[in-house]
């Protein structure tokens, strides 16, 4: 049995860059056509800090989750790119979820 080593999300390049809106537009249009092209991608995107869950997840543009693996000060009303997992839309909350997630420079 061979085993694969686990992805390295954070040195994966982003295999697609886009604002936070169009990205949960995408998934509002057609989530099954969208999940096709983004689910466990590394995307990066760009929008505003809308909400701070705790030291590690935030929303973006209230409609984008992320999670990082560790904690950092983010303040709300902070524009920021992103880069992170895609892991799905949330149809009954109109939201993507994002994990593994890390700013960009």
């Amino acid at each position: 049995v061979f085993h694969k080593p686990h992805r390295d999300f954070y040195s994966e390049p982003a295999a697609y860059s886009l604002s936070s809106q169009d990205l949960l537009s995408d998934f509002q249009s057609d989530e099954e056509k969208y999940n096709k092209m983004y689910l466990n991608k590394v995307i990066q995107i760009s929008g505003v800090i809308s909400s701070i869950e705790d030291s590690c997840s935030s929303i973006i543009n209230e409609s984008v989750f992320c999670s990082f693996e560790t904690s950092f000060e983010m303040i709300e009303g902070e524009e920021i790119i992103i880069k992170g997992r895609c892991t799905g839309y949330d149809d009954l909350f109109s939201q993507v979820t994002l994990e593994k997630c890390m700013i960009v420079e």
